[in-house]
């Protein structure tokens, strides 16, 4: 090794901080809604649900009116087999 090359180490060094502990950590992000406030989130939430309520409302009430159909036919089925009788 020549004399003119001088050989430096250095090393790194991390000091280690202590990890603070956030009291009121941030809400998690919404798929719909990234950057939505607590509030928007909230609302969206709330749409969310009511729109569940709305689909199985309508499928409470289109069930109700094939029972309600399928008993006018059943019915209507059975007043033309009287009077067919008579």
């Amino acid at each position: 090794m020549p004399a003119s090359c001088t050989t430096t180490t250095t090393t790194n060094t991390t000091s280690v901080r202590p990890i603070p502990i956030d009291t009121n950590p941030p809400a998690p992000i919404h798929p719909t809604l990234p950057s939505a406030t607590d509030e928007e989130w909230e609302l969206e939430l709330e749409m969310e649900r009511v729109q569940k309520r709305m689909k199985k409302l309508k499928e409470e009430r289109r069930a109700e009116e094939e029972a309600r159909v399928k008993a006018e036919a059943e019915a209507a089925k059975e007043k033309q087999q009287e009077e067919a009788a008579a």
